[in-house]
Parts: C-alpha cells; structure tokens; sequence
C-alpha cells in the first residue's frame, strides 16, 4: 500500500507541475495574437505567478519531507512496536545486571545468533568515545528458540583493549552472567593489524 501512495503522491506531483508549467507559457511567453497576460499586464501575470508558486510549493515541501523522514521515522515505530510484540521472544545483551546498562567494548564487537549477525560493531574506536558510532547500547535480538551465541571482540589502535562484563537476559526474566569482562591492557608495541582478544560461543539449549 506504501508503494501505491508513492506512485500516486509522485503522478500527483508531475501532473500539477505540467499544469502549472502551462500556466507559465501561456503567462510568460507571447504568442501570435497580440502576446500573452505578461505583455499585456506585468502586475497580475507577477501574483498569479507568485500564487501558483506558493500553492505548487507547499505540496512538494510536505511530499520531499515525509520521503526524507518517513523511512526513519517508520523504521523506529516497528522497532517499538516489535519491542512490546514480541516481549515473549525478546533476549537483551547488556553491560550489566540491569537491561540498560551499557557495554563498553574497545575496539570492536561481534555479536551473533544462530550464524545471524545482530551487532557488527567495527568502526575501530573505543564504544564511549564521542566519535564512535556504536555507543554501547544494550544489544536487542528475538528469537523463539536461540541454540548459539557468538561474541568476539578485537582491537585495532593502540594502546588499550577492554571489554566490560556482558549478560543476557531471557524473555521469562532470567539473566545469565556471560563473561566478567576484560581488564584494560596496554600491549607494547602497537598491533599491526586487528587482534582478537576474546572470542567465544555459548550454548544456549
């Protein structure tokens, strides 16, 4: 239904420019009997003009927002209502004890489920550092009947690798300890390329 509004919200859009570019040729550009209402009155062909461009560019205004926002904002939506849908399936990856606590991972980390990647974290910087782009925020996967979780974390930079204690809570209230986490270390020299430091795979049957 979403694609059927667009077409038509967008054949809507080309008709009324056609009408109105019409309206400018037949305002704008003389003709062979006597020129047109441009020629013959410079002031009403200038607000018709003005007129038409206000009403042509509301219209297009609202339909370039809603194409610039609506995928986001549509995408937020189904991951709430996902979210309280599907609580009964709904397992959550966090930095604590609490669902909301952070994970703090330095450099990168990979989480998967059953071989379905469900955070690929690999921008190569310290998770709370303000240019980072994952900002350790709880890990959110559902699934009916979870067999395999894989969690691998890497360093890329010097001069540091770290990863706080992960656990994961279960739909039914549950919490299960996943690891302690990883102290800081400072490994001399500099690695020259990505190093894992911690790679590991629960069973969750």
């Amino acid at each position: 239904m979403d694609i059927i509004k667009n077409i038509s919200a967008v054949l809507l859009l080309v008709s009324a420019g056609l009408i109105c570019a019409g309206f400018f040729v037949y305002v704008f550009l003389p003709d062979k009997i006597g020129g047109s209402i441009y020629w013959r009155n410079k002031k009403i062909s200038s607000v018709l003009a003005a007129l038409f461009l206000i009403i042509l560019g509301i219209p297009l205004f609202a339909f370039a927002l809603e194409l610039s926002t609506s995928y986001w904002l549509r995408v937020d939506y189904l991951k709430k209502v996902q979210y309280y849908l599907y609580s009964d399936r709904r397992y959550i990856i966090s930095g604590g004890k609490n669902k909301t606590d952070r994970i703090t991972v330095d450099d990168d980390l990979l989480i998967q489920v059953d071989n379905n990647t469900v955070l690929r974290d690999e921008d190569g910087f310290r998770c709370d550092l303000k240019w980072a782009i994952y900002k350790g925020e709880p890990v959110v996967f559902y699934s009916a009947n979870p067999k395999k979780l894989k969690i691998k974390a890497r360093y890329i930079t010097c001069c540091s690798y770290y990863l706080s204690p992960l656990y994961l809570h279960k739909p039914d209230g549950g919490v299960i300890k996943l690891t302690d986490g990883i102290e800081f270390h400072h490994p001399e020299p500099a690695p020259k390329k990505p190093i894992v430091f911690f790679d590991k795979t629960y069973n969750l049957t």
